[in-house]
């Protein structure tokens, strides 16, 4: 956790330039190449050592970033594997017990998809609930960091138009007071409509891809129950081989 921790923090430049380039208009795109992110994380590194400038007198110092940036990264961490383990073990669980009640005499060897396919819904799960419960944060940091970079965002009420980011925030709680007042609770959940479908689409191509991979297994590589595998292993003879062990000792 500490060296996570330590990743983070040393990656916030990096951070708000990849977030600034991922939200700006298309109509600008033009103008960025694969290294604009690190031109912008110098610039921000610049903006934080001489604050007073004309051109970043309104964006925020790295050190105000990266509580709010830390914060989101190392919670998103925190909550996606505790969620992604329960959900996973959970699964297991079901599968396993559905399996015992289906074919309770004979036991069943486990399949690339019994092993790795609760992972997927494990870490799929995993990732919703984090996103879910941090995105009132994740609105915040996303405001903090565009503030005074004189970023360009397409209008999404009218879709044909552009907007400039024009905020002046001095802080996560200042920030967070402002959005209430002036847009209400629901402000700090603007875009979520975007998360849900995302999630929605994710968990479409899971499900199809979880009954197209159940199909071809059970066409194509049906599973074998134990009993097949040792035909020779009889009950007589597992009998005899333990009773002569026993006499040996």
């Amino acid at each position: 956790m500490l060296l996570k921790t330590i990743s983070v923090v040393a990656a916030t430049p990096l951070i708000c330039a990849g977030y600034m380039l991922r939200v700006q208009s298309q109509v600008v795109v033009g103008d960025t190449n694969y290294f604009s992110i690190f031109s912008e994380s110098y610039h921000r590194i610049v903006s934080s050592i001489y604050p007073h400038s004309s051109e970043t007198s309104h964006m925020l110092p790295l050190h105000k970033l990266v509580i709010p940036i830390t914060a989101l990264s190392l919670g998103s961490y925190i909550i996606h594997s505790m969620s992604m383990g329960a959900v996973h073990r959970q699964y297991q669980q079901n599968t396993l017990h559905i399996q015992d009640v289906e074919h309770d005499e004979v036991p069943w060897i486990k399949t690339i998809y019994d092993r790795y396919y609760p992972q997927l819904v494990g870490a799929f799960s995993g990732h919703f609930i984090a996103d879910v419960f941090f995105y009132p944060l994740s609105t915040i940091t996303g405001r903090l960091v565009l503030q005074g970079t004189r970023t360009i965002i397409d209008d999404v009420e009218t879709g044909n138009a552009v907007l400039p980011f024009n905020s002046n925030y001095t802080g996560v709680v200042n920030c967070m007071q402002s959005i209430i007042s002036e847009e209400g609770v629901t402000g700090l959940y603007k875009g979520f409509g975007a998360l849900v479908m995302q999630y929605t689409v994710q968990a479409l191509f899971l499900r199809a891809t979880h009954l197209l991979y159940e199909r071809i297994m059970e066409t194509h590589y049906p599973r074998v129950p134990l009993q097949n595998l040792y035909t020779s292993a009889t009950p007589s003879s597992t009998y005899s081989s333990v009773n002569s062990l026993n006499n040996k000792s």
